[in-house]
């Protein structure tokens, strides 16, 4: 099996699992937060509601609601797929690494609970990916694709501030 038939076969059965797990009080808070668009919010910047706001027309179903955010969380295993190339990874070891993304908490069912970590997630992998190529051959136009995976981010979460130190003391390391 292919890393590519991994990733379709999984995003099939994620498409089934959606409805039969209820709606969580966050995502219901959410979809209110799609529904009276904001700059921001009071615990969470506005990513999540943007996400959300693809759900309004189907907002009376748990596929509908999900739907838009586990497509979303599906994206993020793509930089990954050329991440693992990147480092020269086997095919072997890059399909256990993605069965191991597909598996974990937060990537794999916790994917299906559309949270701030979601789009998150996927702006971090953009970044890790960027950051890749910049080492390969620094342009400024993968600069600014950077900022902008960085900037989306924190308008996903505010915990992507971290990704900032993390990828100087990256730089630091590999001396560039």
């Amino acid at each position: 099996m292919t890393i590519w038939q991994i990733w379709w076969v999984a995003l099939a059965v994620k498409t089934v699992l959606l409805p039969v797990f209820p709606i969580t009080p966050d995502e219901a808070y959410y979809l209110a937060w799609a529904r009276h668009p904001q700059i921001s919010y009071f615990d969470h910047p506005p990513f999540i509601a943007w996400i959300m706001t693809a759900a309004l027309p189907l907002w009376k179903t748990a596929l509908g609601i999900r739907l838009p955010g586990v497509i979303f969380s599906h994206l993020s295993y793509i930089p990954w797929i050329y991440i693992l190339k990147k480092l020269n990874f086997s095919p072997r070891a890059q399909i256990f690494w993605m069965l191991a993304l597909l598996l974990g908490p937060l990537t794999g069912l916790g994917g299906i609970i559309i949270t701030p970590d979601v789009p998150m997630a996927f702006f971090w992998s953009l970044g890790i990916w960027f950051l890749l190529r910049i080492k390969e051959k620094p342009t400024l136009g993968r600069w600014l694709l950077l900022g902008a995976a960085v900037g989306l981010g924190l308008l996903s979460k505010y915990n992507m501030i971290l990704f900032i130190p993390a990828a100087l003391i990256w730089m630091a390391w590999e001396k560039k």
